[in-house]
């Protein structure tokens, strides 16, 4: 399955460019990536440890650049709790978030909110993300 690109553009951008399809597209797979980010984290963590696996998983399904965006958009909208490090917090605040209140009444981002898995886990598995993303920026350097 081929994964569509990031759309970084408003609505009303892509409604005026004749780039509906990709948008609503690009929506779709950030909700899904929301869902298998909670779902990794809920099926990998046992005995007080989340496995590397979780994100490796949510990777492979969806690219380092699609999961590291929803989970600075949550981080960005929960800013709040405390159980988020303050580096996570300051990472999130470094990535551009394409918000529309034109279609979206409240903004497409808070639909791609991970709610569904605790905020101290959730934590963990972005440290550990943005530790494999580092890595493999390493790599290819």
């Amino acid at each position: 399955m081929d994964k569509p690109m990031i759309y970084k553009h408003i609505g009303e951008y892509a409604s005026k460019h004749d780039e509906l399809e990709l948008f609503w597209a690009s929506y779709e797979a950030n909700i899904d990536c929301k869902t298998a980010i909670a779902r990794a984290v809920n099926e990998h963590y046992s005995n007080n440890h989340l496995d590397a696996e979780a994100v490796r998983e949510v990777a492979e399904q969806f690219g380092f650049e699609r999961m590291l965006y929803v989970l600075a958009v949550t981080v960005r909208h929960k800013n709040w709790d405390m159980r988020f490090s303050e580096d996570n917090k300051r990472w999130a605040q470094t990535i551009v978030v394409f918000e529309d209140e034109i279609i979206f009444d409240r903004g497409q981002s808070v639909y791609m909110v991970v709610d569904e898995c605790p905020s101290g886990l959730l934590n963990i598995f972005i440290t550990k993300a943005l530790q494999e993303y580092q890595q493999l920026q390493s790599c290819h350097n």
